[in-house]
């Protein structure tokens, strides 16, 4: 008698515990979402305004995040285009380009500014910061020679390096050259600033002339579109 009272007192609690599994996997309908009545956060101590207060935030919080918006990136199709390599341009397209850049590097090369020197053991360094409008003319996003730097403007003392490329500020040009430069190699340091102005001089040649040239041109377009003169009949 007391095996057959114990077998169904477990049998009892196997179902209190299958029944209780099955409750607490059923969803709340009264609450949103169908979330669990027992998930749901227990405020002990509050007053019920308060508590309510606290719920009704909840509740904007929620459609606030579902109102959010969310900004995506930009397909690919959508973006620029990217520049045309030269090989591809024609040649009036590159004698376009190079007549403008530098008229830009006439016009823009006083804005151009130099920081200050600052050194270590080993090196001196200095900054330049191009405007934009020279800054569009860069011929690539890399380390530059002297000669692709003097071509749009900078103008500095021989035998700095461009050493580091700054990819967040393409225009702002990194140098360093060995410390104490001038006065180490004084012979070189001479030749080379014989060359640079050499080229200077010729640049600024060949930018007077073709100057003279267009301005030409513009004046021989405004006279072919002139006016002529309304016709007066004389008096008999």
């Amino acid at each position: 008698m007391d095996k057959d009272t114990s077998t169904v007192k477990l049998h009892d609690q196997d179902d209190k515990v299958i029944k209780k599994r099955e409750i607490s996997n059923q969803p709340n309908i009264s609450q949103p979402n169908g979330r669990d009545q027992s998930k749901q956060k227990v405020y002990n101590g509050l007053a019920q305004k308060t508590v309510q207060e606290l719920a009704s935030y909840q509740k904007r919080m929620v459609e606030k995040g579902s109102k959010r918006i969310f900004f995506r990136r930009q397909k690919r199709s959508n973006r620029p285009p990217p520049p045309v390599p030269d090989h591809e341009k024609s040649s009036e397209q590159l004698e376009m380009e190079r007549v403008q850049k530098q008229k830009d590097v006439l016009d823009y090369e006083d804005k151009i500014t130099y920081s200050s020197k600052y050194f270590d053991d080993v090196y001196e360094y200095r900054h330049v910061i191009l405007p934009l409008e020279i800054a569009r003319w860069l011929p690539h996003h890399g380390l530059m020679t002297e000669e692709e730097c003097r071509a749009l403007g900078v103008s500095q003392s021989v035998g700095w390096q461009h050493y580091m490329v700054h990819a967040p500020e393409p225009h702002i040009l990194l140098f360093r050259r060995e410390r104490g430069f001038l006065e180490k190699y004084p012979e070189l340091a001479e030749k080379m600033k014989e060359e640079q102005e050499a080229k200077k001089k010729e640049k600024e040649e060949e930018l007077t002339k073709t100057r003279a040239r267009d301005e030409n041109m513009a004046g021989s377009s405004e006279s072919s579109n002139a006016k002529p003169d309304a016709f007066v009949p004389e008096k008999p």
